[in-house]
């Protein structure tokens, strides 16, 4: 929508309706949106411009440079304009400390089920060759890690699952719950509204975007998003939506996205991804 608007166009968004539901075992397109295009006069924004230049950056972030209330401020009222959506912002030590243990609660339960932790597995594309036939998930460049570990991990044996879900365990204990001067959770009234969804991921692109304008980090860290998911899946109780419930305050409110900020330390690499040609029709 943004790139449209820069090229002239007027953009006109339909969502389309419906309940998130498991995947059936032969999934089919589903309509998702729609975008009506009419021309109108270029609208160039700055965020728009960040498009090329945003990356996820999973390192660790400037403890010493806390954001200021002005760019707190900014980033609350990203979301203020979507309808059932909400933004909630923790800086404080007290509140950033209770999303940090849950995060790490969330990774650990995510490690300790079977499942999840060979899922995520999946997503590591350890070789080259997959790195280039895929052109999708995580590279060992984009992890966060310190160069000589890429280095080694480049040459060695991809991981074993529970080794790799180990050190995942510890850079998010180590790194990501405490070196965060700033974290998010974007919510809504209804985690399984398809709309809603949508919307959600809207309010994360656009504060990615405005986080790259101020020079600043991100990174979704949405482990316990995840766990609530496996948890209703499983019909067990809703531990881990009730934390989260717990930390925002208002449990009509659903968190549904969880993200991480901050002045980098260091340049996160660009991503490989698809071709446009490969994912349109």
């Amino acid at each position: 929508m943004l790139t449209a608007a820069a090229q002239g166009y007027r953009v006109e968004l339909h969502l389309a309706s419906g309940d998130l539901t498991r995947i059936p075992e032969k999934p089919a397109p589903m309509l998702a949106a729609g975008l009506g295009l009419t021309f109108g006069g270029a609208q160039r924004s700055s965020l728009q411009q960040a498009i090329p230049r945003r990356h996820t950056n999973r390192a660790g972030y400037d403890m010493s440079r806390p954001l200021s209330s002005e760019t707190i401020a900014s980033l609350a009222n990203l979301a203020k304009d979507e309808a059932d959506v909400k933004l909630f912002v923790y800086s404080s030590d007290a509140d950033r400390k209770r999303v940090g243990e849950v995060l790490v609660e969330a990774t650990k339960t995510i490690i300790s089920d079977q499942q999840m932790e060979n899922d995520s597995q999946r997503w590591i594309r350890n070789r080259w060759p997959d790195v280039q036939k895929y052109r999708d998930g995580l590279t060992l460049d984009c992890l966060g890690l310190p160069r000589l570990a890429v280095a080694a991990a480049k040459i060695m044996p991809a991981l074993p699952a529970k080794t790799a879900g180990k050190y995942w365990l510890d850079q998010t204990r180590e790194v990501h719950a405490v070196r965060s001067p700033l974290f998010g959770i974007i919510a809504v009234r209804d985690r399984y509204d398809r709309a809603q969804s949508m919307r959600t991921g809207r309010v994360w692109q656009r504060v990615h975007l405005w986080a790259t304008t101020q020079g600043l980090a991100a990174q979704p860290v949405n482990q316990p998003a995840e766990v609530v998911d496996r948890q209703r899946t499983l019909n067990r109780s809703p531990q881990m939506a009730q934390a989260l419930a717990g930390i925002t305050g208002d449990s009509s409110w659903q968190a549904t996205f969880i993200f991480r900020m901050g002045y980098p330390t260091t340049e996160a690499p660009p991503s490989p991804r698809r071709p446009v040609e490969d994912v349109i029709v």
